[in-house]
């Protein structure tokens, strides 16, 4: 009886698994097809699990440029971004992997129109968003630091209190001398209408990885 059933198990296996084979070889599913986008595996030092992303891990001691020239490999072909036969209105069931997919996946794209946007606004505001920039930089670099203490030099030491008060006293002079709340709000809404317009109605083909 023992040997029946398990011979009953295996038979099911693998119609089970015949009838998955035939699923991926037609590329039709019940429901939308949302590819994998990516297949390197998680990093552990990282929130961040895609390649997609990794520019933007700040736990990497990777430089500027380095990470610059990943934002921009890492970034899908502008034919396929702004392919229009692909912008379809998603059903209830789709919006959320959708989201997920398309905000990770031209996650790079979207950085790159936003640093186009702020170029752009550096005409309009240039106080505005050199000091937004800079106070992100210093909020990445004391982020990228962990909770550590960074050593300037020899006698100075920032601690992580005196990271809370730097960053403090940079907001106000950001959002209240430099008026760099103007050039926040403006990539802002540009990123809400842009992307957001994007990650919701592009809908992702089975070429998508």
């Amino acid at each position: 009886m023992a040997g029946y059933q398990t011979i009953g198990e295996t038979t099911k296996s693998a119609a089970a698994f015949a009838e998955e084979q035939e699923v991926v070889g037609t590329g039709y599913q019940s429901g939308p097809v949302y590819p994998a986008v990516s297949e390197e595996p998680e990093r552990e030092s990282s929130g961040f699990p895609s390649l997609y992303t990794a520019p933007f891990d700040l736990s990497t001691d990777s430089s500027f440029g380095e990470r610059v020239k990943l934002v921009f490999e890492s970034a899908r072909p502008w034919g396929e971004f702004f392919d229009f036969n692909n912008f379809k209105w998603p059903k209830g069931s789709e919006i959320h992997e959708r989201i997920t997919h398309n905000s990770e996946v031209f996650f790079s794209n979207y950085v790159i129109a936003c640093a186009l946007y702020l170029l752009l606004l550096l005409f309009i505001h240039p106080l505005g968003v050199l000091s937004l920039v800079g106070f992100l930089c210093l909020a990445s670099w004391f982020y990228g630091s962990r909770g550590k203490d960074i050593r300037v030099t020899d006698t100075v030491v920032i601690n992580p209190t005196s990271k809370r008060v730097l960053l403090g006293v940079a907001f106000v002079l950001v959002v209240f001398v430099f008026h760099g709340s103007a050039a926040f709000w403006g990539a802002f809404w540009f990123l809400l209408i842009f992307a957001g317009t994007h990650i919701l109605l592009f809908y992702p083909s089975i070429e998508t990885v």
